[in-house]
């Protein structure tokens, strides 16, 4: 598996499934040179794509817990579209800290 970054600048050929505003969110977050992945084959992206490519064969590369750790997995607490959400709110609690420590 290879991210985004790295498909196209490698030329290669492949059906993106992926909603255009995610897209440039992690290209202007640097998420692109990670590639991404789901915790559960039920999120909502899972259903939208499973309901826009009905019919099609698909699969689920699964991974344990451990590999994940020993291979030094990131995982983003927030949604790509919701991470400045998560950065104004946690700059306000460091705000906060700092004038009441």
């Amino acid at each position: 598996m290879l991210p985004r970054r790295k498909i196209i600048e490698k030329k290669l050929q492949f059906e993106d499934i992926a909603d255009t505003h995610i897209i440039s969110k992690r290209q202007e977050l640097g998420l692109d040179i990670y590639t991404p992945f789901h915790f559960h084959p039920y999120s909502a992206f899972d259903v939208a794509v499973k309901n826009k490519y009905k019919g099609q064969d698909m699969i689920y590369l699964c991974i344990t817990r451990e590999k994940a750790q020993a291979d030094k997995y990131k995982i983003l607490p927030k949604h790509p579209l919701s991470v400045s959400e998560c950065l104004t709110y946690k700059k306000y609690l460091l705000m906060n800290f700092i004038v009441y420590m």
